[in-house]
């Protein structure tokens, strides 16, 4: 079988920038509670940690006070 490049690389953007971006929807839809279900791994982590980072250190009361966020850790199978 002939491929026509000898290499695909996929190229994610940062957990940070999926964190601001769940947070505006969730201020945008005046959600005030959340689960946030991660697995015990890097990319669990990193997400989770982006989002955490993001709440703290947002601009708005919003995300200090007025989300209410619920962690699950589920252990990778």
């Amino acid at each position: 079988m002939q491929y026509a490049h000898p290499l695909f690389l996929r190229t994610l953007p940062p957990y940070s920038f999926e964190a601001e971006l769940w947070f505006k929807t969730l201020k945008q839809l005046k959600y005030n509670k959340v689960v946030f279900v991660y697995t015990n791994d890097a990319e669990g982590e990193a997400a989770l940690n982006s989002f955490r980072n993001f709440i703290l250190q947002s601009d708005t009361s919003y995300g200090k006070s007025n989300l209410e966020v619920n962690i699950i850790h589920h252990p990778r199978l």
